[in-house]
């Protein structure tokens, strides 16, 4: 499901084969295609907008479908490029238009399946197919702006390993770097670019967000390609049995994740979380300032009883060195360690929460 031109309509699409175009204003379908197939078994896995003007639809068999949805959708695809993967189509991600662009809309695209990327031209088709990946690539999304000096457009492939492979757009044939976010067994089934609003993270560089088969999403920082969040969208026995499997953004900045039968809505109040650890950093600050203090006036007290030690220059005084250590099991040390421990854990969210979907 999707929405398209200018999310004027929807899209969707089901087991049955049959593209639906829908109003986003009236809810009543439009128009309606049927995806073309010489065998029963090629049911649609993945629908994606190109842009305004084309919709893409990858199936079970490996073909790709193109429409042209510039007036409404067409019984048949424009163009249709046939077993780009020897398994199921698992994504479709858009490439943004180059600086050569005229029309400035996205014309190039990758897709994934069994275990290799490949990238294609809606006017030449199939241009380059990647290396097998040892597993298999169940996801991607595009992201502009990283790598050095954030000159790079990369696509983001979740791999059914825990493992996130980065292909640098221009040399598709391998990736050029490896994103552990998971443990073995963990599949990344969904990966989107982080656009949490609110969320300090995404002010500091790129963010991407993925959706584990443990249940987890977790936040990922570009660059030191470091976790920096996690959310739990499941836990316990549903975490075992349902995995994450979709994530987006509203149109208020807010994450929806969803998986099994359940989808929550994220919304994170950032900015009351940083005024408290700032009350909490001016109370730490307080508390060792005056512990500093305390310790001036011990120092004070030393320097007058012995001056010729105090005149050595180039020198620092054991005395004053065994004065301003701070005790390894003060109150102010251990909220330190604490917070260096949890610095790169979740705030807590709001979520709402919307069970049993028909």
């Amino acid at each position: 499901m999707l929405t398209s031109r200018f999310n004027i309509v929807l899209y969707t699409v089901g087991t049955d084969s049959l593209i639906k175009c829908a109003s986003t204003s009236t809810g009543q379908v439009i128009s309606k295609a049927l995806v073309p197939s010489s065998d029963s078994s090629d049911s649609p896995t993945h629908i994606h907008p190109l842009n305004p003007h084309h919709l893409l639809l990858g199936t079970d068999s490996g073909t790709i479908h193109l429409y042209d949805t510039r007036t409404s959708l067409p019984s048949k695809p424009a163009t249709t490029w046939s077993s780009i993967h020897d398994d199921y189509i698992s994504s479709i991600s858009s490439l943004p238009p180059t600086s050569e662009s005229t029309s400035n809309l996205p014309k190039q695209f990758v897709a994934t399946g069994d275990s290799t990327l490949s990238y294609l031209d809606v006017r030449k088709g199939l241009i380059q197919k990647s290396d097998g990946q040892e597993n298999e690539t169940l996801t991607s999304c595009v992201v502009s702006g990283v790598g050095k000096g954030g000159r790079s457009t990369r696509a983001y492939v979740g791999m059914g390993d825990g493992i996130i492979h980065a292909f640098e757009r221009g040399v598709w044939g391998d990736m050029c770097e490896r994103i552990k976010i998971g443990g073995k067994g963990d599949d990344v089934d969904c990966v989107e670019e982080y656009v949490q609003e609110g969320d300090m993270e995404v002010t500091k560089g790129r963010c991407i967000v993925a959706g584990c088969g443990d249940g987890t999403v977790k936040v990922v920082r570009l660059g030191g390609n470091k976790v920096v969040r996690v959310f739990e969208h499941a836990v316990g026995e549903d975490a075992e049995e349902d995995g994450v499997t979709a994530i987006k953004f509203d149109c208020d900045g807010a994450m929806m994740t969803a998986g099994g039968s359940v989808v929550k809505i994220w919304y994170q109040d950032f900015r009351v979380a940083k005024e408290d650890e700032d009350d909490t950093d001016d109370k730490d600050d307080k508390e060792e300032k005056k512990q500093d203090d305390s310790d001036d006036d011990s120092d004070s007290d030393s320097d007058d009883s012995d001056k010729p030690a105090a005149k050595s220059k180039g020198r620092k005084l054991q005395s004053d060195s065994d004065d301003s250590d701070e005790p390894s099991g003060s109150k102010s040390s251990q909220r330190r360690k604490k917070k260096r421990k949890n610095k790169h854990q979740g705030v807590g969210p709001k979520k709402s929460l919307f069970s049993g979907l028909d």
